[in-house]
């Protein structure tokens, strides 16, 4: 993968994890205080610990393609 391409693809996938992040956050925030019987500070600690995970798991996939796009040039390489 080149450097634009690379470039390109890290600036569209942060783009669209905070939008989408966000959009968990405030949308989920409503459905957790609803799923808690009203208890905004429990629904705001899971809302919190939920988003985390979200930019987690996210941030994981991102480095997970950069590096399949990585050239391989044996065994050793791919067992990393």
């Amino acid at each position: 993968m080149d450097a634009w391409a690379l470039i390109s693809y890290l600036i569209l996938f942060i783009a669209f994890t905070v939008i989408v992040g966000r959009l968990f956050s405030t949308r989920g925030k409503v459905f957790l205080e609803h799923l808690f019987d009203g208890n905004t500070q429990i629904a705001d600690a899971a809302n919190f610990l939920l988003n985390i995970g979200f930019y987690l798991l996210c941030l994981s996939m991102m480095l997970l393609n950069i590096s399949l796009s990585l050239p391989m040039t044996g065994l050793a390489d791919a067992m990393q």
